[in-house]
């Protein structure tokens, strides 16, 4: 049973078949960005016997598979590689976009690539940003993010715009008669982040430009709550100080206390070592003094005097 399934994408009509319980699975045509690695087709060793092939806009083999042993063709082998099982482009260049097939046991699926270089566009969280595209004579626009329509507009008025994006995203008034199919994206998202495509006349032709990759940055903080973080820096820097100068000050009044305690301690110690050095002689009075100097001399008798005898007289 198969089904045969028609895709536009770019400047390429893709008509991919996809037959069941097939080993080449592709999805749907995608865009690649200059050096982007991409796989171009999965499960493509566990065919027993395959066929890689590039057949748009020139013919070339590029692998084969025979007993689930794959080998890359010379002069391809810089290009691509086998990594679990799936055949890998390994840097795309922009001469790559084109059709591929994938031939596995006689039955054939294709996969359309288209290789952009995308312009790097930067905006903050919250912001609204405007990505430009023009064309001539366009009679619709269509706009991608990742891959997935995000919006679709046409010259009578009608307008498609993805459930995420509704009432986020809206192109300029007059956008077809001035060519200017620019979108305005409003309140820029993290998730918003990613390439975005513009096509126009039911996505046959590609604006100008026809990519961009959005890089969301984080919003910066505002100068209020830079001043409050200032203001919160400096009462932290002065409550330090305010706390260092007391621990200083404690530690100068217990060094203090310290040193009176040790001397005092010391001065115990001496006077325990000489006990005399504690003895406080009373003052003594002058009189007293020469009183106690009076009893302690003997009285000596005058030689001008007789000495007394001992001796009677008959």
């Amino acid at each position: 049973m198969k089904s045969i399934t028609s895709w536009t994408f770019g400047v390429f009509i893709s008509f991919t078949l996809c037959f069941k319980d097939t080993h080449c699975q592709s999805g749907a045509p995608v865009t690649l960005l200059v050096y982007q690695r991409a796989t171009l087709f999965e499960k493509a060793v566990s065919c027993e016997n395959a066929q890689f092939t590039r057949t748009f806009p020139s013919e070339s083999t590029i692998a084969m598979c025979r007993k689930h042993k794959c080998a890359i063709k010379e002069g391809f082998l810089e290009k691509f590689e086998f990594e679990d099982n799936d055949l890998v482009l390994k840097s795309a260049k922009y001469t790559d976009w084109g059709t591929y097939e994938c031939a596995c046991n006689g039955i054939s699926t294709f996969v359309k690539w288209n290789v952009v270089v995308a312009l790097n566009v930067s905006a903050q969280e919250l912001d609204n940003i405007t990505l430009v595209c023009f064309a001539k004579d366009a009679k619709d626009v269509t706009w991608f993010h990742n891959g997935r329509k995000i919006l679709q507009s046409w010259i009578n008025g009608s307008t498609y715009i993805g459930e995420v994006f509704r009432n986020r995203v809206s192109l300029e008034e007059g956008a077809f008669k001035d060519g200017t199919l620019s979108l305005t994206l409003c309140d820029v998202r993290r998730k918003d982040a990613g390439l975005y495509e513009c096509f126009f006349n039911g996505e046959t032709a590609e604006g100008y430009p026809n990519a961009q990759m959005l890089h969301v940055n984080d919003n910066p903080p505002s100068p209020v709550g830079h001043k409050a973080d200032f203001t919160k820096e400096i009462i932290s820097a002065f409550i330090f100080f305010l706390l260092a100068l007391t621990i200083v000050v404690l530690c100068v009044k217990l060094n203090k206390a310290n040193r009176q305690s040790t001397s005092k301690t010391s001065r115990s110690a001496e006077s325990v070592r000489n006990p005399s050095e504690n003895v406080h002689m009373l003052p003594v009075s002058v009189d007293e003094s020469q009183s106690a100097q009076t009893v302690a001399q003997p009285v000596q008798e005058s030689e001008n005097y007789p000495k007394s005898s001992s001796t009677q007289p008959f």
